[in-house]
């Protein structure tokens, strides 16, 4: 099993209009138990990218209270990602001040959704 981290890396660069400009790029850094490797953060695939994306917007409604609210959460994610970002909201250790969390996603195909229970709080699925 690999773990995920993005770190920054300062990199230095010239052009012809400038001699010298620094450049902030995050890093993707991959583990598999004692190897690991780095990956520019815009290699990463579609799905890590828009994790982190989802993630910018979840964390602080998560930290101080409130709601968040995504369309088409589940575009570009596995669906075992998918189900992980929506529990963030389930457990009061990572839910403390009780966010919501307000969504839209795209029709899946029978069979190939996975099992998430939520809470007992209030769930509305609305199908258009």
């Amino acid at each position: 099993m690999s773990s995920r981290s993005l770190r920054r890396r300062q990199n230095d660069s010239t052009s012809q209009y400038e001699t010298f400009t620094q450049i902030i790029i995050p890093w993707g850094i991959h583990q598999d138990g004692e190897a690991s490797f780095k990956l520019p953060f815009f290699e990463e695939s579609s799905g890590t990218k828009s994790a982190y994306v989802l993630l910018r917007t979840i964390i602080p409604v998560l930290e101080n209270g409130g709601i968040a609210v995504l369309d088409e959460i589940d575009s570009d994610l596995h669906l075992h990602m998918l189900v992980k970002l929506i529990e963030l909201f389930k457990y009061p250790h990572t839910n403390p001040h009780n966010a919501q969390l307000l969504f839209s996603g795209l029709a899946r195909p029978a069979g190939t959704q996975p099992r998430v229970t939520l809470s007992c709080q209030p769930q509305f699925f609305v199908l258009r």
